[in-house]
């Protein structure tokens, strides 16, 4: 994608987003992507869901069960189940790794506990659980089971990005791959474009998707 074309992607994404000015809406998402509608609507947080990630697996069970996971108290452990995040000299993660009961977050973006649990208690207290709109993220090693059971078991409105072509479910959006790989839709937005568009969903407000 040369330059220029990159720039028009990026003002058009935008401008769709800017439709949701007046719409009230909560989005629970897997990793950073979420936030970018946020930031580019210049309004505050009224998600948790910020400047972290994730793990399909982990997302999965807090959206099918998200009264359950949303009312544990937030506690943090310095060793993830997931060996590649932690840190080969210290044996643990480096930054802080939060625990709902069983669901990991990993707190990517936060210098420390400290910041990462005021944060999420101050925009917990934001949430509108009567909007509530998930996005998943599921890069080339989330395994397609977990991508079904969160297409099919999640009741709130759903959407998965995901790189498998032949992967083809309601809710379900395929973004093609860049060398193999998911990378990073939040740096690189402008590849949505085409594929999938928050505020169609949104505006629609339905529980699922079929593009």
């Amino acid at each position: 994608m040369n330059y220029l074309s990159k720039q028009i992607r990026r003002l058009f994404f935008k401008k769709s987003v800017r439709r949701l000015h007046q719409k009230n809406f909560c989005i629970i998402a897997n990793n950073c992507l979420g936030s970018k509608i946020y930031q580019i609507l210049k309004i505050q947080y009224n998600t948790p869901f910020i400047g972290l990630f994730i793990k399909p697996d982990c997302f999965v069970k807090l959206a099918i069960n998200f009264e359950h996971y949303i009312r544990q108290p937030l506690r943090f452990s310095e060793r993830s189940k997931y060996e590649k995040y932690n840190s080969n000299e210290q044996s643990r993660t480096p930054y802080p790794l939060g625990l709902l009961d069983d669901v990991e977050i990993h707190f990517l973006h936060y210098n420390n506990e400290d910041i990462a649990a005021t944060k999420w208690r101050e925009r917990c207290s934001r949430i509108d659980k009567d909007r509530l709109y998930f996005t998943m993220v599921a890069d080339e090693t989330a395994d397609p089971k977990t991508i079904i059971k969160y297409l099919q078991e999640v009741k709130a409105p759903r959407v998965c990005l995901h790189n498998k072509r032949n992967l083809l479910l309601p809710g379900s959006v395929y973004i093609p791959p860049i060398n193999g790989k998911m990378g990073n839709l939040y740096s690189k937005y402008e590849r949505l474009v085409g594929y999938f568009n928050f505020a169609n969903w949104i505006l629609k407000d339905k529980s699922s998707i079929d593009e």
